[in-house]
């Protein structure tokens, strides 16, 4: 197995950790931040990291195993979701991911907003969507209701591609 990849130096860990202790010295600090909440914030960002030379060709986050990309998500605002299809970019940015092993569109709001949308007609949203989906069968478009959902189930859908990238090579090898 790949040992995971991290965000941050270790330097950059270290002044991360030192000004969480900082931090934690002030006043009104809450006394429950310690370092080992640090840790693992650091170790649940990893998947945010790429090859800082190269640009992620498609979509917004990235996990490779041996230098080949293994998945991809792309993560969304309603509105921009509701812009992109209307242009039709949407079709084009789903057409590009469906060429990664496993690629993902998350969306930081939730399928009953689509009906609320405001300049644009909400049922060609839908609609376009549902074609969309129809087209590009091995892209999910996934609804989650808040950013910091969208955030975790990035981090499990990246964290599930990697660990069966292993358990193919596993069965390769």
């Amino acid at each position: 197995m790949a040992s995971p990849p991290t965000i941050f130096s270790a330097l950059r860990r270290h002044h991360v950790r030192e000004r969480m202790r900082r931090l934690q010295m002030l006043p009104d600090a809450a006394h429950w931040l310690h370092e080992a909440l640090a840790a693992d914030l650091i170790e649940r960002l990893a998947f945010l990291r790429h090859a800082p030379r190269r640009a992620l060709i498609v979509g917004d986050y990235a996990v490779e195993v041996d230098g080949e990309t293994v998945g991809v998500v792309e993560r969304k605002r309603l509105s921009e979701l509701a812009s992109n299809v209307t242009d039709g970019s949407l079709l084009l940015r789903l057409g590009e991911l469906a060429t990664a092993r496993r690629a993902a569109v998350v969306v930081e709001d939730r399928w009953a907003d689509v009906f609320r949308l405001v300049h644009v007609q909400p049922s060609m949203v839908a609609e376009m969507l549902a074609a969309a989906q129809v087209r590009y069968p091995n892209v999910p478009i996934v609804f989650c209701e808040t950013r910091p959902l969208a955030q975790e189930w990035a981090y499990r859908f990246l964290g599930a591609a990697l660990a069966f990238a292993d358990e193919e090579a596993v069965d390769l090898g």
